[in-house]
């Protein structure tokens, strides 16, 4: 048990520096963007993207609302640009970075990611977006370490225990190198009775 309970520590541990790497990489691609754009307080805007890109789906979005309205103080068409660029971002982290780096850290495919996320939102709305990914993590390691490697495996080797006796030619507790008597299995024929022979001679 404190085998499988490590597992799934170092598990989540993974998971926590992927979700990190993924807010650093979101925040500095916001804040280049935004300074490329010439938009205010463009750092700052980037850290905030950043932190609540650890909420999936829902964090890039509240992360671009103040960047949009500080835009629109400077006109309608960087406000476009800004809302283009929160675009173009949400759907990188979506589709490209967050499906690679969780399938090489959680060993997670990126169609069971959208579906737990999907299940998850739905049944706990944006807790259950929070923890979908780590609690499906989880969840496959438990199945793994719990019923495929102890169950199947069991069975497996009972499965087989039986074929390997009945495949045997030697009996139980008898090695390879087992060498049966001379005498055994010989039956010995009777001795003549010489006594009758001597006599039917003298007649």
């Amino acid at each position: 048990m404190n085998e499988v309970l490590g597992t799934v520590g170092e598990t989540l541990r993974r998971w926590l520096v992927g979700r990190a790497i993924l807010m650093v990489v979101n925040g500095v691609f916001t804040a280049l963007g935004l300074w490329i754009l010439g938009i205010p307080l463009a750092l700052t805007l980037g850290t905030i993207a950043g932190l609540l890109n650890f909420v999936p789906n829902i964090g890039p979005i509240i992360a671009g609302v103040p960047a949009v309205l500080i835009a629109w103080t400077l006109g309608p068409m960087p406000a476009l640009y800004v809302l283009l660029l929160y675009i173009f971002l949400q759907s990188l982290d979506g589709y490209v970075l967050t499906p690679l780096i969780q399938q090489r850290t959680v060993s997670l495919a990126p169609a069971l990611t959208i579906t737990a996320q999907l299940l998850f939102g739905v049944l706990a709305g944006t807790m259950g977006l929070l923890l979908a990914t780590p609690l499906t993590a989880a969840t496959l390691v438990l199945i793994r370490k719990l019923y495929l490697e102890d169950v199947l495996e069991n069975r497996v080797h009972r499965a087989r225990a039986p074929r390997q006796r009945a495949a045997s030619p030697f009996p139980d507790g008898l090695s390879r190198s087992y060498t049966p008597p001379k005498d055994a299995g010989l039956v010995h024929a009777p001795q003549p009775n010489r006594t009758s022979d001597i006599e039917c001679d003298e007649f």
